[in-house]
């Protein structure tokens, strides 16, 4: 998650007390069925960057802009997540359906599920979820940039996101790719324009950011990411953000460590 999509939520008033979420007491769709249309093909064609310039002009013209959600639970906090649930369901299949391999949209959606169940939060719970959205939308637009890479790169990419909390190493990938590690690491820095270092950290990072955005502690993410330590995860992640976890964490109202 950049900047751009921090001042997009902002937007969204998630990151205080304000939600953009409207109980009614009739069943009525999450939201309107042309918007939900709109986002997910924003999705499915990979398209993060227009998708946040086209809603910040929309909440922009409309400050009173509230989602209604139908009445499945008596209780908020249950709605809300089957709500959530059913949202990732359409978001990984929308990603599944622009090129994104299966492998890393069920990652992904698992993981996601998982950290909705174990909330208890309804504004962290439209966060992650927006956070989701665009998590989607940017691994198309990396997956349809692969389509120009090698057999050998694509593949590699695709174990790197299914397997990213294993701490993959380059080890594994010269033998999942059956390349020699120098072939392999020239190839890779070649067409992706990274080390396969900075590209796993990147993508480590910003697992991490989704984890942050929820109930998980730094020193939680740093175990469940495989960082040697905590104190090596927080360097690493101003490395690459510019800022500690906890600077993160206050920067999307996200106020316990």
């Amino acid at each position: 998650m950049n900047s751009r999509l921090i001042s997009f939520l902002s937007l969204f008033g998630i990151d205080s007390a304000e939600l953009l979420l409207e109980q009614r007491e009739q069943e009525e769709p999450r939201m309107p069925f042309e918007m939900e249309k709109e986002l997910l093909a924003f999705v499915r064609e990979g398209k993060p960057d227009e998708m946040l310039l086209h809603y910040a002009k929309l909440f922009a013209s409309q400050k009173d802009f509230h989602i209604s959600v139908g009445k499945m639970s008596r209780d908020k906090l249950r709605h809300l997540k089957y709500m959530a649930v059913s949202a990732i369901a359409l978001l990984c299949r929308a990603a599944m359906e622009g090129g994104m391999p299966e492998a890393a949209a069920y990652g992904e959606s698992d993981k996601a599920i998982i950290e909705i169940d174990r909330m208890d939060d309804p504004n962290k719970i439209l966060l992650l979820l927006a956070g989701e959205v665009y998590a989607y939308a940017q691994a198309v637009e990396r997956s349809r940039v692969a389509l120009t890479w090698s057999k050998a790169v694509r593949d590699s990419i695709e174990y790197i996101m299914a397997n990213l909390s294993s701490g993959v190493k380059l080890d594994d990938l010269t033998q999942f790719t059956s390349l020699s590690k120098e072939h392999f690491s020239r190839v890779f820095k070649k067409e992706v324009g990274k080390t396969f270092r900075q590209y796993t950290l990147e993508l480590r990072i910003e697992a991490a950011k989704r984890m942050l955005q929820g109930s998980h502690s730094a020193e939680e993410t740093a175990y469940m990411l495989q960082f040697c330590s905590q104190s090596y995860f927080i360097k690493q992640f101003k490395k690459v953000t510019g800022m500690t976890p906890y600077e993160y964490r206050r920067r999307i109202g996200v106020s316990k460590y």
